[in-house]
């Protein structure tokens, strides 16, 4: 039988951390911002106003997974809402519980929220990949226990997949190593150029050295590419450097051994960067940028190292959010993650954003058409075509902390 311990205090949570490290490989999608040091160290920073619920999964005696959630008030038209939600303020594209036994945790936790008098409006799951490692796992357990649900795209991210390096993989007609000498060739005008990744093993290997320096010179190429083209800077992410949450951040990833920075020098000045984080092989960009008076040719070629390199480390994946506009050369497919709502049906603010939500979704399915005039006289006058679906570009992603 089944049984839930919740925990409400993130220093009584580190009676739980040898537990949560023995679960976190067997995660599917599995991050970073599945690491119980990034859930310490966002609730240091961000947690003040909001109520921790983590919820341990037991069958019988035995731990099957662990469900971290908060309770939040954010702000809607129709006034403030609780809402129940993952812990992540949207800086992780997929969210969800640590362990693999993602079924009977997420039911386990759903009968344990059912039967419990909530604290909460709505419950609003964001970064749920419904379509890939959750294979409709949270749907059913809500269903299941008697919460209706409602489904909608919440981000939509590009993944290059390292696993098939075969040519046609590549939209280019070149193999990788080609386009990086044909990207190198551009840069010998300017002089030396230089790639440089860095990767600690970790503090259990004695390598969780964060490299300021690495860190700062990301900071300065994109500072230097938001004065050059402010007009970009609201689409593309920006982090302080200087902010204490993001410098524990990234202390704990070169701690974890799951920090990945890449940068470009030509002439020793960093040109280009791509910052991220890896687990088993999957490596997620957080934030990138590449310096505007060689924006393109920087880009291209910091992309076709970090990707060959990635090939020759075994890495499986990499998911691009933002910074780098590389879709020209690199064969790509898009991956969605959803929000996974339910509303509470005797809260009438929560209905109305239901509502609300409800009708945008549905004006936004509506085909929108346009009339053509027509110069041919094969084609029929006032004839209807619906207008082309645009390409995702790789370049800007929700803000950091932004709430969809």
């Amino acid at each position: 039988m089944s049984a839930i311990v919740e925990v409400n205090d993130i220093e009584s949570l580190q009676d739980f951390r040898l537990l949560w490290q023995a679960l976190l490989p067997e995660t599917p999608g599995g991050s970073f911002f599945h690491t119980l040091d990034w859930l310490t160290v966002y609730w240091r920073h961000l947690g003040q106003r909001q109520r921790l619920r983590v919820l341990v999964a037991y069958a019988g005696s035995r731990p099957i997974g662990i469900l971290p959630l908060c309770v939040r008030t954010e702000e809607h038209r129709f006034g403030p809402l609780r809402v129940l939600g993952y812990p992540a303020d949207g800086w992780a594209n997929c969210c969800g519980p640590i362990g693999g036994n993602a079924t009977a945790t997420l039911l386990a936790a759903m009968r344990y929220l059912r039967s419990i008098s909530p604290d909460w409006d709505m419950v609003d799951l964001r970064g749920v990949a419904t379509l890939g490692w959750d294979r409709w796992r949270t749907q059913r357990a809500m269903r299941s226990v008697g919460f209706p649900t409602a489904r909608a795209a919440w981000r939509e991210f590009a993944v290059v997949d390292h696993s098939d390096a075969s040519p046609s993989r590549q939209v280019s007609t070149c193999q990788p190593d080609d386009m990086c000498r044909q990207d190198e060739s551009c840069f010998m005008h300017r002089g030396r150029w230089q790639y440089v990744r860095y990767r600690p093993l970790g503090a259990a290997h004695d390598q969780s050295d964060p490299r300021w320096d690495l860190l700062e010179q990301c900071g300065v190429v994109a500072e230097r590419s938001r004065r050059q083209r402010p007009e970009e800077a609201g689409a593309q992410k920006q982090i302080d450097i200087t902010d204490s949450f993001f410098r524990e951040t990234h202390e704990a990833a070169a701690k974890l051994g799951m920090l990945d920075v890449n940068l470009l020098y030509a002439d020793g000045l960093p040109v280009a960067f791509s910052y991220n984080f890896h687990t088993g092989g999957r490596v997620v960009s957080l934030w990138a940028g590449a310096d505007c008076k060689s924006r393109s040719d920087a880009a291209r070629l910091l992309t076709a190292r970090m990707f060959e390199n990635s090939r020759q480390r075994g890495d499986t994946r990499t998911e691009l959010q933002c910074g780098l506009d590389v879709t020209e050369d690199w064969s790509v497919r898009h991956e969605q993650v959803d929000r996974i709502t339910h509303y509470r049906p005797t809260i009438l603010r929560a209905q109305a954003v239901r509502l609300e939500r409800w009708w945008q979704e549905h004006r936004a399915r509506r085909p929108e058409t346009a009339v053509l005039p027509t110069n041919s006289s094969r084609e029929r006058p006032g004839a209807l075509i619906a207008p082309e679906r645009p390409r995702l570009r790789l370049v800007g992603a929700a803000q950091a902390g932004e709430l969809a």
